[in-house]
């Protein structure tokens, strides 16, 4: 399933005329390490109603076997990089230092004197969407007494109201799955309190999921993160990324 994690920023820090400019002239060719990483050419996207996003590539090693031993070849991770509009960035969710490196390049490249930062989901924002949600749908949470399990998961196809939900439903939360309102239809969604929002439909091809994250940022991420929750603030007044 597709997943990414959200980077809050100063709306109209960034221009959509800029960032297409930008990722035109930057490459992962420009990069003379042994395993190359940056931005992956010809992947820039552009969604009719506003998003502009591209693939960010690494370069890995890997092993295989042969007759005569062992050999090893390079391959290509993507990882996508969307400018969402009301203040917000999706990145593919990835290891630390893939996270580290696209956030720096977002901070060198269309920021400059901002250090930008993948936010978390608190339990009050958790609670917020599933009060919201059409369906809250699965559930992982973490009782506080030592007597109770020390997580529990409850799958229905609307947990609240539930005998589960009566028995387990105000411990913390760490993961949820939850229906929310789109524009034609209903999205399908999971997020957890690192932050990794999950789209679960693998049919969803990049421009839908783009289009997805969009709508959430609209609707859900504008109400439940902190826009300040940035390194530094400013009040230039530009077009709204």
């Amino acid at each position: 399933m597709p997943s990414f994690q959200i980077v809050p920023v100063p709306q109209g820090r960034i221009t959509l005329e800029g960032v297409e400019e930008t990722i035109q002239k930057l490459s992962i060719h420009e990069d003379s390490s042994e395993f190359k990483r940056g931005i992956l050419p010809g992947t820039l996207g552009r969604s009719e109603k506003g998003p502009i996003w591209f693939k960010y590539g690494v370069q890995d090693e890997m092993e295989y076997n042969t007759l005569d031993g062992t050999g090893t070849t390079k391959y290509l991770e993507e990882y996508v990089v969307a400018f969402l509009g009301n203040g917000f960035i999706a990145i593919s969710n990835t290891d630390n230092e893939t996270k580290d490196d696209i956030l720096s390049l977002i901070k060198h490249q269309f920021l400059q004197d901002i250090s930008p930062e993948t936010t978390e989901f608190s339990e009050e924002a958790l609670r917020k969407i599933i009060n919201d949600a059409n369906e809250t749908l699965l559930a992982y949470l973490a009782p506080r007494e030592r007597s109770k399990p020390e997580r529990v998961s409850g799958k229905d196809r609307d947990l609240p109201g539930t005998d589960f939900w009566d028995d387990y439903g105000d411990e913390p939360l760490d993961k949820i799955k939850v229906n929310v309102d789109g524009e034609e239809t209903e999205i399908r969604v999971g997020f957890d309190k690192y932050g990794v929002v999950v789209l679960y439909k693998q049919s969803l091809n990049l421009s839908e999921q783009i289009e997805a994250l969009r709508i959430l940022a609209e609707n859900l991420f504008t109400r439940l993160i902190d826009p300040g929750s940035y390194q530094s603030t400013f009040s230039d007044e530009e077009e709204d990324i």
